[in-house]
């Protein structure tokens, strides 16, 4: 569905049987393209009214504002220095008004600074039981694309050597709607896949029942707050994490309760494997250290609840297809009744 939305905002907006037939009986076809004026009119507006990312204050504004300015200048810096911007708008014109989803992809560069890049509908995959936009409940993303070998290994320089004895691929199973292997092994580009997955992993955690108060190396460890057992037996047991344990358990306040509680606590980690021409070349976590995925999916309409995987994502263009058909039937269909009485 989402090529078919391609094809009609460039103006292939017959089908391979009308075309068949108009060139047997030597007729042409005419397009009156309505898809394309709506979705530039759309594009130019939101590039006309979009709005700076602004960051908000989540506790007293009083003591947060200061803060959250500072956060907004350099978001602003950097989506300026970056072109953030155009790149937010390429992914609105061509996901949710084109094609019907796009990932704007946040990474960074050799030189440690921030870039954004738009991934289209035929570069990724997301898991099929996400039900939030915000990916929170995505177990894992793939993501497929033909990257020249040069790039490759600036983006992979630690992995570069690897990539020396890779063979070129003829035939990929995966990704039916990139382009052609063959074309792209002559123009020396290889096939670099990511799979990006969430896993959860246990820290064990120690959570204060008593006021510990400051010494000249470690601040107060309040009452409610959290620490991880092994920075616990750091600051308090020289390191030694089995006497750590002991105490944790044997120590009680006055009236007899527990000092401290030790739980396992839950985390979420983003994890990445990377293949080129189907050959491992990383496996390890998140490179932006994130607990979260790098990408913002920017869609059309969606509705995670609907049950047909055709239809539960929509573009602005889907629904303009029927009119637009029969638009061009219509338009056909007059000027061949005009033809056909010029020549009678």
């Amino acid at each position: 569905q989402g090529m078919l939305d391609l094809d009609f905002y460039f103006r292939a907006q017959h089908t391979e049987k009308e075309a068949r037939q108009a060139e047997q009986q030597e007729r042409t076809l005419y397009t009156l393209d309505k898809i394309g004026r709506q979705v530039d009119l759309l594009h130019g507006y939101e590039i006309k009214n979009r709005h700076i990312l602004k960051i908000g204050p989540q506790g007293k504004p009083s003591k947060e504002d200061k803060a959250c300015s500072q956060h907004t200048s350099v978001l602003m810096s950097l989506m300026t220095i970056a072109g953030g911007y155009e790149v937010l708008s390429e992914a609105f014109k061509w996901g949710p008004l084109i094609q019907g989803s796009n990932l704007i992809e946040i990474w960074r560069d050799r030189d440690g600074d921030l870039q954004y890049s738009r991934l289209g509908w035929n570069q990724f995959l997301l898991n099929p039981g996400l039900t939030k936009t915000d990916l929170s409940d995505c177990g894992d993303i793939a993501i497929g694309r033909w990257i020249d070998e040069k790039r490759i290994k600036f983006l992979l320089p630690a992995n570069s050597d690897d990539l020396e004895n890779i063979t070129p691929l003829t035939n990929v199973s995966r990704w039916d709607f990139l382009q052609d292997p063959i074309l792209q092994n002559r123009a020396n580009r290889m096939l670099m896949e990511e799979w990006w997955r969430r896993e959860t992993e246990f820290e064990e955690t120690v959570i204060s029942r008593i006021n510990m108060p400051p010494t000249q190396t470690v601040k107060a460890f309040l009452i409610g707050e959290e620490k991880p057992l092994t920075q616990f037996a750091d600051d308090y047991y020289n390191g030694n994490i089995k006497f750590a344990k002991s105490e944790i358990k044997n120590l009680r306040k006055q009236d007899s309760l527990p000092a401290f509680s030790r739980i396992n606590k839950p985390t979420d980690v983003i994890r990445l494997t990377i293949f080129v021409n189907n050959k491992m070349v990383f496996d390890g976590p998140n490179p932006l250290r994130m607990r979260d995925y790098n990408f913002i999916w920017v869609h059309g309409d969606w509705c995670a609840e609907c049950p047909r995987d055709d239809i539960k994502l929509q573009s602005h263009t889907r629904r303009l297809r029927d009119p637009q058909s029969a638009l061009n039937r219509r338009t056909n269909q007059i000027y061949d009744i005009i033809e056909s009485q010029a020549h009678a």
